[in-house]
């Protein structure tokens, strides 16, 4: 699964067919693949709005997550202020 959503994210006109099958040879049904991908694309999408609102990710933050501990920092709502 990490390898399909990276491909996707860094690759997105070089998905093919194959590579949902693959998923289906690991054991996921199709409505587990459409999730994953749904999942993947709006993370996709919502980073890159993100990046062209001029969002910044409060310093160590953005390292935390993709460590996938997700945890809310104390304080402010917002923590990722405009540049």
């Amino acid at each position: 699964m990490p390898d399909f959503a990276t491909k996707l994210r860094r690759e997105p006109a070089a998905m093919r067919r194959a590579d949902v099958e693959r998923l289906r040879e690991q054991g996921l049904t199709d409505e587990q693949i459409l999730s994953a991908t749904l999942m993947a694309c709006l993370f996709n999408f919502m980073t890159r709005m993100a990046d062209g609102l001029g969002v910044e990710v409060a310093e160590g933050r953005q390292a935390r997550e993709r460590g996938g501990a997700c945890k809310k920092s104390k304080g402010t709502q917002h923590d990722a202020p405009h540049r």
